[in-house]
C-alpha cells in the first residue's frame, strides 16, 4: 500500500471522529483493548478484534503502540493474521509492519520539521523514531 493512501486513510479517520487519540479511535472503531502484565502488544484479528497491551507503558508509548496496532486493524483487516510484538528486540522490516508504523506516525506526529518525510523512512527508521521519543519500545 502506498504511503499517500495510508496518509489519506488516517486523515479521513481523524477528520471523521475529530480526534487522533488512538484509545478513543479503538473504541469508536470496535477494537477492544485489554491491558496485560506481559509482552509488549498483540493484535488479534479475524472475528476477535482485540489488542493486548502491556499496562506498564508510559502514556506516549501507549499511544504509539495503540496507533500502530490500530493501523494493523484498519489496513490489514482482511488478512486474518495476528501481529505479536514480543519481548525480544527485533527489527521487522516487513511491509505490513512498515505500513502500521507509517499509520501511527501520520496519526500522532507531523513530519514537516523533520529532514526526512515519514513516507521515505524505512521501517527501521520509523521504529528508531518512536524509540528515540519514548526510550521504551525497542
Amino acid at each position: 500500500m502506498e504511503s499517500k493512501k495510508i496518509y489519506d486513510i488516517v486523515e479521513r479517520i481523524v477528520d471523521h471522529f475529530n480526534t487522533n487519540d488512538p484509545e478513543i479511535l479503538c473504541d469508536e472503531l470496535g477494537l477492544e483493548i485489554k491491558n496485560v502484565n506481559y509482552g509488549k502488544a498483540y493484535f488479534m484479528g479475524g472475528n476477535l478484534n482485540l489488542v493486548f497491551i502491556n499496562n506498564g507503558y508510559s502514556k506516549l508509548s501507549r499511544k504509539i503502540v495503540l496507533a500502530h496496532e490500530l493501523g494493523h486493524f484498519i489496513l490489514h483487516k482482511g488478512d486474518n493474521v495476528n501481529y505479536f510484538r514480543s519481548t525480544q528486540p527485533t527489527i521487522d522490516n516487513s511491509e505490513k509492519e512498515r505500513q502500521a508504523n507509517l499509520f501511527a506516525a501520520y496519526m500522532l506526529f507531523s513530519d514537516q520539521f523533520l529532514k526526512i518525510k515519514f513516507a521515505d523512512m524505512t521501517n527501521y527508521l520509523l521504529e528508531s523514531f518512536f524509540n528515540d521519543l519514548t526510550g521504551e519500545l525497542n
